[in-house]
Formats: C-alpha cells, structure tokens, sequence
C-alpha cells in the first residue's frame, strides 16, 4: 500500500510555495479515493513544453 507514502508526499507539498510550482490547497480521503485539491496551472501539460 503506496497510501503512507503518498501522505508523507502530500505534507511536504502543502509547505511548498514557489513560483513555479502549483499549490496544494486541500486534501479530501474517501474509503477508497484520495482527492487533491491545486491551484490551477494554465499553460498547458509538462511533457508538451520539454
């Protein structure tokens, strides 16, 4: 189960401010779903801009 993981992940993203990186405002868990709530990011995907 990856779900520990993924929640340590989750913490340090919710610290993290910068300028190039979307923020994480909220998380919601579900018996079988975790939601991630982020600011949005326009531009466009990653993968099409390297």
């Amino acid at each position: 189960d990856d779900l520990p993981r993924v929640k340590l992940e989750v913490d340090a993203l919710k610290t993290l401010v910068h300028q190039h990186i979307c923020r994480l405002y909220q998380t919601i868990e579900t018996e079988s779903h975790y939601f991630m709530i982020m600011e949005y990011c326009s531009g466009g995907e990653l993968f099409d801009h390297i």
